[in-house]
């Protein structure tokens, strides 16, 4: 189902369009949530007569004036509908927008990388505002299609609804507008849009709309609008200092998280960042440290710009079957480079792996897309079952996934290190060991490790670690059947409320 939502203020005299549009709908499959941002006018009285009609479903809410960012706010919150899209009151939908909306959903909701759609606008008089969605583009980032293909104009956006409410517009004392870019920008690194061409949203830019008090608006909210301008500048910034620095030949990205509390970073961000650097330097090698994240995503960092990328096979490449060893991807010039220095000189990549163990890389690889799948399947019912018991979880069991780690945060000392004592108790290899915390070179805190699984030495198999600092997240990772995931997990968490209750 779709949410249409709309935020309103003293638009009485003109919100009765957008009501007969969406009577007119030939897919009655939304909602339509209104939130009345503090109007003085009849904005109640007639949303009520419509309700009292009962012809589709209102929901209505209001808030003391604070402008549309929290309108929008509380407008994602009450949303019931599996996607979401906002309708301003001065604007409206054509006849069968709901029904192409829906349908287009259905055809890329399968699709990992799809968080939502993306159109073009139009006017009244049905041309479009700008250049229209360009033949040929089916899946963008809103960021990609103004800045790589060139598109002009506005556009209507449908985003997933569970994906939405993982951002919010944040509050500014004082003042009521936080361009929406600021919300954009963090979406975009979720995933793409898929396009439609069918002009679906039909808008008048009124007097008293935001379009035309662009420079009201900056002058009464520029907290907003520096706050905005800032995240899109702080990469940039950043970059561009760097690479101006001094010539830099090589740029990192480490995918996974660590030992932190920052989300390890998908594709579609991977992309956006390298087509950054690409603007101030072509020639700069981008290489990604991929581990944990291989075979997570249907596609790799290499398709979305990267010039390399490595890895470590006693984790997911190597299947829990290869003991040790790295691999090395990418452009061939560079391969053969890397090559030239990790082999005899003169000799290179031809020599291939010279540990004695080709027979188990090579079978660690066959395994491991099978062995990752049941690593997240395992991190998912993991993620669920402790937000269920109140625990803190990043990602949760509903997020998209860009590693095999699933943190869960227990704000808790002793809670952790009894969670991490349950898996090692539940390992088939040295259950009855204890794990306790000790010091780790390296690190500021005692380290607490729960590794008895590793039948063979990889991180692929079970395991959760952390270091002993507040808010306390243990890190686990891996396990090479499902069915032995549940068994530890399950019987960890048992174990860990036993503890609780005779404590």
């Amino acid at each position: 189902m779709l949410t249409v939502f709309t935020p309103t203020y003293n638009r009485a005299y003109i919100l009765p369009r957008l009501y007969e549009s969406l009577l007119k709908q030939t897919d009655r499959n939304f909602e339509w949530v209104i939130v009345n941002d503090g109007s003085t006018d009849n904005t109640r009285e007639l949303v009520k007569e419509w309700i009292n009609e009962n012809k589709f479903t209102i929901r209505y809410y209001e808030q003391e004036n604070q402008g549309k960012p929290m309108a929008h706010n509380m407008g994602v919150e009450m949303s019931s509908g599996e996607i979401f899209t906002c309708v301003d009151s001065d604007d409206f939908l054509t006849d069968n927008a709901i029904e192409i909306i829906n349908r287009k959903w259905n055809e890329c909701k399968k699709e990992k990388k799809c968080i939502g759609i993306v159109g073009t606008r139009i006017k009244l008089d049905g041309q479009p505002v700008g250049s229209g969605i360009i033949p040929g583009v089916q899946n963008s980032t809103l960021y990609d299609l103004y800045n790589k293909h060139k598109y002009t104009g506005d556009t209507i956006l449908v985003y997933k609804t569970e994906i939405l409410k993982k951002y919010k517009f944040p509050k500014i004392e004082g003042e009521k507008f936080i361009p929406e870019t600021y919300l954009y920008n963090q979406l975009d690194a979720e995933g793409e849009l898929a396009t439609i061409k069918d002009g679906v949203y039909v808008c008048e830019y009124l007097n008293d709309g935001y379009t035309n008090n662009s420079v009201k608006l900056i002058n009464n909210n520029p907290k907003g609008y520096i706050l905005a301008a800032e995240q899109e500048l702080t990469i940039a910034k950043k970059i561009e200092e760097r690479l101006n620095k001094s010539k830099i030949k090589l740029i990192e990205i480490q995918r996974s998280k660590g030992y932190s509390t920052r989300k390890s970073i998908s594709n579609s961000k991977i992309k956006k960042v390298v087509d950054l650097i690409r603007n101030y330097d072509k020639d700069v090698i981008i290489m990604v440290d991929n581990c944990y994240c291989e075979f997570v995503d249907k596609v790799s960092p290499i398709e979305m710009g990267a010039d390399i990328i490595v890895g470590s096979l006693i984790k997911n490449l190597g299947g829990g079957i290869a003991p040790n060893g790295a691999y090395i991807a990418g452009k061939k010039r560079l391969v053969d480079l890397a090559g030239e220095r990790l082999t005899l000189p003169g000799e290179g990549r031809e020599v291939g792996p010279t540990l004695g163990i080709n027979k188990q890389i090579l079978e660690g690889l066959f395994f491991s897309p099978s062995v990752v799948a049941s690593a997240l399947k395992t991190a998912v019912l993991a993620s669920k079952v402790l937000e269920e018991l109140g625990y803190k979880v990043e990602p949760r069991y509903n997020d998209e996934r860009v590693d095999i780690v699933q943190n869960i945060i227990f704000n808790d000392r002793d809670m952790m290190i009894k969670y991490c004592q349950g898996i090692q108790k539940n390992s088939p290899i040295d259950s009855n060991s204890l794990c306790i915390p000790s010091y780790m070179p390296g690190y500021d805190d005692d380290v607490i490790m729960a590794s008895g699984s590793f039948t063979q030495g990889s991180s692929i198999e079970l395991s959760c670690d952390g270091p002993l600092r507040s808010p306390y997240i243990a890190y686990q990772q891996g396990s090479l059947t499902y069915e032995y995931g549940r068994y530890a997990i399950i019987n960890s968490i048992k174990n860990m409320l036993d503890e609780n209750k005779n404590e």
